[in-house]
């Protein structure tokens, strides 16, 4: 089937953005409730005290407040440590992170419509993200390619690799990208590779595949772990 030559949106800027904005709202919604029963009255209760204690040592976007006048590192790794963290980050940041990634996206799809097409074209499109953290980069790219192929009447295959630092991440990344259609019984197309890029040894021979094998490489979080001056 021949793929249109132009990636045209049908929405304004701002009716895009809203749609974006609504959808990524309901994904994550169902992907909170897979991480964590919220309709269980003692997950809430557990959820309310550690977001009373959380919000006196971490901001809203879940970072270590730098004004702390009591900086107890225990509490702090305790705090990171724990299952609500990871569901309090998806809830504060997902949402806001793909949809932003979508966006611009987009506006690359619509600057370089033969990448596109090439991808269109192979049907079989590899996507590793560095520091995936909640894989909100990955949800975002998937989704636009996929809402592209949807029109052009292709159905794209994926295969996902997020090299993160934190193997805590591992189950929380695989929970949320099986929530999206394509991979509810196929989470065997997700691998998660641990790999601190600190560190020499990080750079494993699967690591370098990953990224040499992959069309569309995300550093949205990678590149947030930097000191920006």
């Amino acid at each position: 089937m021949e793929i249109a030559e132009e990636i045209t949106v049908p929405l304004t800027v701002k009716e895009w953005v809203n749609n974006d904005d609504k959808e990524f709202c309901l994904f994550y919604y169902e992907a909170l409730k897979r991480l964590l029963d919220i309709d269980n009255r003692t997950n809430v209760s557990y959820l309310h005290r550690y977001f009373k204690i959380f919000n006196e040592y971490y901001d809203f976007w879940c970072q270590v407040k730098s004004d702390l006048e009591d900086c107890d590192n225990t509490i702090i790794n305790l705090l990171y440590d724990s299952l609500y963290f990871r569901f309090s980050y998806v809830y504060r940041n997902a949402t806001i992170l793909s949809s932003a990634v979508a966006f611009h996206f987009r506006n690359i799809c619509k600057k370089s419509p033969t990448n596109i097409k090439r991808l269109m074209t192979k049907k079989l499109v590899k996507i590793c993200s560095l520091g995936g953290c909640s894989a909100s980069d990955i949800v975002a790219v998937v989704s636009v390619l996929e809402s592209i192929a949807l029109k052009n009447g292709i159905e794209l295959d994926f295969r996902l690799t997020i090299i993160e630092s934190d193997e805590q991440w591992k189950i929380t990344c695989i929970t949320i990208l099986s929530c999206l259609k394509q991979f509810h019984k196929a989470t065997w197309k997700i691998t998660f590779i641990h790999g601190n890029f600190s560190k020499k040894n990080a750079w494993t021979p699967e690591t370098f595949k990953a990224i040499q094998e992959a069309d569309i490489i995300t550093m949205i979080r990678f590149f947030s772990k930097f000191n920006h001056k």
